[in-house]
This record gives C-alpha cells, structure tokens and sequence, in this order.
C-alpha cells in the first residue's frame, strides 16, 4: 500500500478468485482504532515487531462488494452509493479479477457532469475533525468511530493541516514508525503527536465556487478532499463521495 499509494489491495485465491479486500481504515482499525486492536494486545503482548507478522486474512474484509466486467456502468455506480463503498473489484463471471474502479476513477472520468452545481450544495458541513495535540492513536479512533479517513487538524478554531488515512498506513508502511520504537512496545508509536504525520500544506476551495472546478482542483493535486471556506474560516469539507453523489443522484 505505501509503496503503490492506494487505499486499498484485493487479496485472491490461489485460482485468481476474489477471497478479499483490506483497505487503508482495516490496517487502522487493527494497528489501535478499533476492536481488531485487541489482536495485537493479546496475542502479540502489544510488541510493535510481533504485530506486523498478523495474516492478513484476519484483518480483511471477506465481504467483497463485486461489479462483473458486462454490468452496466450505472449499476457499478448504484452499488458504491448503496453500500457505501469506495472502490469496487470488477471480475468475470468466473469470479475472475479484471480490475478495480474507484471513486477518484469516475469523478476524473465524468467530472464535467456536475459543472454548474456549487461546491456549498454538497459539501459536508458537519466536520469531524481533531485538535493538533492529538495521538496517532486518537486519530486512528477518531477515524474508525466516525468512518473518515480524513480529518482536518484543527488549532484555536484554525486549520493548521490534515491527517489521511493513507498517509497512516504510508507511516507504519514506509518504516517510519520503526524510528519511534525503543522497547519494542507499540504504544511508543501510537502515543506520538499526529502533527508528525499530518499534511499542513492545505488546499482548499471557496464555499460558491463550481462543483466541476473543485473537481479539477483535486484532480490536479491528485487530492481526495478540499477544505471548504467562507471568509477564510472552515465551514465544510468537499469529498470524492460527495462529488460521486452528485454524479449518480443529479
């Protein structure tokens, strides 16, 4: 995942069928955000070391939202929006992998469409966010409670930067996280301040702007969010879900 930069990896079969899917929120959920968490703490003792050699196939999801490779492109879109989903694997109907389609591929492939909506009618306004003296491990909660992987840092009412869910996994990924660890116990890297790891080059976008030019503006920084403002103060976020919303139900 770090060394590709994606969200997610669809885990096969030895016959090349689809058994699996773990994206970026499963590894946080499991390396201190949620319940898989308890793995670590006690078959693992909590040692940073011994918590990296865990199987996937306890960590991902075995639930696999599937498209086949002759659906329409419609039906592929209502399923994301139904299950809430942000990639689906496309295969065969031998249950073969053929490929995979994400949300950041139908708002770069069909991003015109919703040019002439604006950017304050879709946005998310109720943001949930985290104050810059958080813990990686807070954040990682925070994540998992609220199902984001993305969250702004937050400052006296300021946002100094933003933490994604991809540039977590990039952390432990990358072997970052070794630096931070002494003893061998994983809460040496979870209590480190997010600020470590958070983006603070923000960009951002004007509530009444056009949806198609928020659109463009990712697609250029190759981005999955804006932080949207009025006046310079934060008064929503602007996602690839959104954007997706707008395309299959507009």
């Amino acid at each position: 995942m770090a060394e590709k930069n994606v969200n997610r990896l669809i885990v096969l079969s030895p016959s090349e069928t689809v058994e699996g899917i773990i994206s970026s929120m499963d590894i946080i959920n499991y390396l201190g955000g949620g319940d898989k968490f308890n793995i670590i703490l006690t078959r693992h003792k909590g040692n940073f070391y011994r918590s990296l050699e865990e199987p996937i196939e306890t960590i991902m999801n075995i639930t696999v939202i599937k498209a086949y490779l002759d659906e329409k492109l419609s039906d592929l879109l209502e399923k994301m929006v139904k299950y809430n989903v942000g990639a689906i694997p496309v295969v065969t109907r031998e249950d073969r992998l053929y490929g995979i389609i994400s949300e950041w591929d139908i708002v770069s492939y069909m991003s015109e469409l919703i040019t002439g909506k604006k950017v304050e009618d879709y946005m998310t306004r109720e943001v949930v966010y985290i104050k810059s003296s958080a813990t990686l491990k807070e954040t990682m909660e925070v994540m998992v409670k609220s199902g984001f992987r993305r969250l702004p840092v937050v400052e006296d009412s300021i946002v100094k930067g933003i933490v994604v869910a991809k540039d977590i996994v990039h952390f432990f990924g990358s072997g970052e996280a070794y630096k931070h660890v002494i003893t061998g116990s994983i809460n040496e890297v979870l209590n480190i301040p997010i600020n470590k790891i958070a983006k603070k080059n923000l960009i951002t976008i004007d509530f009444n702007r056009d949806l198609g030019e928020a659109a463009r503006v990712m697609i250029k920084n190759n981005i999955g969010c804006l932080i949207v403002l009025s006046n310079g103060k934060m008064v929503g976020i602007l996602t690839e879900r959104d954007l997706l919303r707008a395309i299959v139900f507009d």
